[in-house]
């Protein structure tokens, strides 16, 4: 696995010699999407998203182990690498490209756009495994932040689904009043974040991610979809009520 890996990062090379297994559809793919990217972004940019990258897919390569393994993770090591595995943190990146942006490395560092931008993948890291949790259930995969939390605290599936989405309200909550934190100046007596267009589209992008995507998990994909009841009340069905204090307006 760790031998895919890093074939699939030398498709986001600068140069085409230093690619691997361009004879994989999926390569000559990814490779002509690069090309398309490299005429309008710099190149610190594009380091920046390919160590994000390469971040996501070492970490897949552990949680595809774990899955084969069929145990659980603890919570604490689940609540690191689950975040992480969404690529909720290249994903952003990509987005900036999207958005007409480009975030300098060293502003990406600034502890405030760590902090926001690691609540907005917390939180979309216990959505995806809440709302998932039926489809991973029947499938076998144990690798979810409901069962690492069942394995850490004991109690039955629905105490936990709802403890679960207790911690995705209240690392919500973090990403909105940073977000307003921002936007009213309040406390961020920082030349380097306040009052920057790029920053304020940079929040923007995490906020269209953490709340459309609640959205589309629940209502706009069969991704999910199954007649097997696992709780009483289906509680990540009001994971759309916990996320409205982030729809814009």
């Amino acid at each position: 696995m760790a031998g895919v890996t890093d074939i699939v990062l030398t498709w986001f090379a600068e140069s085409e010699r230093e690619c691997r297994r361009l004879d994989l559809a999926a390569a000559r793919s990814m490779r002509e999407l690069w090309t398309r990217i490299q005429q309008d972004t710099s190149l610190d940019w594009r380091h920046r998203l390919r160590e994000e990258l390469g971040v996501y897919l070492r970490t897949a390569v552990e949680e595809a182990e774990l899955v084969r393994s069929g145990r659980v993770n603890p919570f604490g090591k689940a609540s690191e690498l689950r975040p992480l595995a969404t690529a909720a943190q290249a994903v952003f990146t990509m987005s900036e490209f999207a958005y007409g942006i480009e975030l300098p490395r060293e502003l990406i560092r600034h502890p405030f756009l760590r902090r926001i931008s690691r609540a907005s993948t917390i939180a979309i890291a216990y959505a995806n495994d809440i709302i998932g949790l039926k489809a991973d259930l029947l499938r076998g995969i144990r690798d979810n932040l409901v069962l690492s939390l069942q394995e850490e605290y004991g109690g039955d599936l629905q105490t936990n689904v709802e403890r679960a989405a207790k911690d995705f309200q209240r690392v919500a909550g973090e990403f909105t009043d940073l977000q307003s934190q921002f936007r009213s100046g309040d406390g961020l007596c920082d030349h380097e974040i306040a009052g920057r267009p790029d920053v304020e589209v940079y929040i923007q992008i995490l906020e269209d991610w953490l709340y459309e995507g609640v959205k589309w998990q629940l209502l706009d994909t069969d991704r999910y979809e199954t007649t097997v009841r696992l709780t009483q009340q289906e509680h990540p069905n009001q994971l759309l009520s916990l996320a409205e204090a982030l729809q814009p307006g």
